[in-house]
């Protein structure tokens, strides 16, 4: 072999090795180029195609993209929220509490503010439509009107016909009509009006009950309910009313809701007896209202473990010791430290119902530095 054989069969052999150099030097600097393979065992080793590692037989494995990378280490965000992964030691420093989801009936308690009173104002206008409608009951009798307008009052009021011609007969129904206008403001409804209507004439001592005819008479509670809360409250119903000025509560009755709201303060009154008052209660005397009603079941969890966003209502929910998601929920009712929850949560999940605000800036934070990592990759694959 001569030289210039020897020299030129040097330089090709420069030359690949040099090649070669070059693609394992790309290889190892470039991790994040797509469609390179590496050896597990042997990260140095690359290749641009699948296939086994010379060193020690394993497969080769596909580098990925920085992006991919970013995407596959980024925790699922729920908003502004993401996952969080507390110690024990964390917990019990930052104080955090979980409790059950748990379905029950839910409880509303309808709050009110009101006064003491002795009706004497319902109970003269109740007498007040008793006379009118005697008066009127009395005058029709003597004109002789048809038995089926006596059946039918309200409408004869409609069509009166010719007796309506009697002035002395359009002043006591004028009378009638202003005194009923009177009570229904007051809260009465058809059927106790129909109770007042049934006193007997000339048998003036027979008294129904709703004239509230009792010894000493009884005490009444005027509570104000907003008009959201009417929904709730019916006659019939139960109430608490506490007395601050005594640091007592007594067990009431609720007899009238008013068919009138007031335009100033969107609120009507209900009428509450106290079938046990104390005689040292005194008219006027401030009082607050309470009064609970049973609704359907529903799955519950305290007012502290939601976090309102404004825009989204977030619950930190335990999937394992130690890892709190968020949850986003829609909600219902709320009253007494609890909350309905409608949609999100199922019965026996833990939520966070204690140091859940520093879960929330923890999550927070967890989420802006995601945000920013993501950022990152995506700034470095555009450039």
């Amino acid at each position: 072999m001569n030289t210039k054989t020897l020299r030129f069969i040097i330089i090709v052999v420069c030359i690949l090795a040099a090649a070669w150099g070059v693609v394992v030097w790309t290889g190892h600097n470039h991790p994040h180029v797509d469609g390179i393979y590496y050896c597990p065992m042997h990260p140095h080793y690359t290749s641009d195609r699948p296939g086994k590692c010379p060193i020690c037989g394993m497969d080769l494995v596909k580098k990925e993209s920085a992006a991919e990378q970013a995407k596959s280490a980024q925790p699922p965000l729920t908003g502004d929220h993401a996952p969080v992964h507390l110690s024990g030691d964390q917990q019990q420093l930052l104080g955090v509490k979980v409790v059950p989801v748990v379905r029950k009936p839910f409880v509303k308690t309808i709050r009110a503010y009101g006064y003491l009173a002795h009706d004497f104002e319902l109970y003269d206008a109740q007498l007040e439509y008793i006379e009118a409608w005697r008066e009127y009951y009395t005058f029709r009798k003597i004109r002789r009107v048809k038995e089926e307008f006596r059946e039918d009052w309200k409408e004869y009021y409609m069509n009166p016909g010719p007796l309506a011609r009697s002035e002395e007969f359009r002043k006591a129904q004028y009378r009638l009509l202003k005194a009923e206008y009177g009570l229904r403001h007051m809260g009465l409804n058809d059927d106790q009006l129909e109770q007042l209507r049934s006193i007997k004439i000339r048998q003036p001592w027979v008294q129904p009950d709703i004239l509230f005819l009792e010894e000493a008479h009884p005490v009444w509670v005027y509570a104000r309910i907003f008009e959201d809360d009417l929904g709730y409250v019916d006659v019939g119903q139960k109430a608490t009313v506490e007395i601050p000025a005594y640091q007592e509560s007594f067990e009431g009755i609720v007899r009238n809701v008013s068919g009138q709201i007031d335009p100033e303060t969107r609120t009507a009154i209900v009428r509450i007896q106290l079938p046990r008052a104390k005689e040292y209660l005194k008219v006027d005397m401030y009082a607050n209202v309470l009064m609970p009603v049973e609704l359907n079941d529903a799955f519950v969890i305290p007012r502290d473990a939601l976090m309102d966003t404004g825009t989204r209502k977030i619950v930190f929910v335990q999937r394992d010791e130690g890892h709190f998601e968020p949850v986003e929920v829609k909600t219902g009712l709320q009253s007494d430290g609890m909350v309905e929850v409608k949609e999100g949560l199922t019965e026996g999940e833990m939520v966070v119902a204690g140091g859940n605000f520093l879960v929330d800036s923890e999550s927070r934070l967890q989420a802006a530095l995601s945000g920013m990592t993501s950022g990152g990759g995506h700034s470095h694959g555009q450039q």
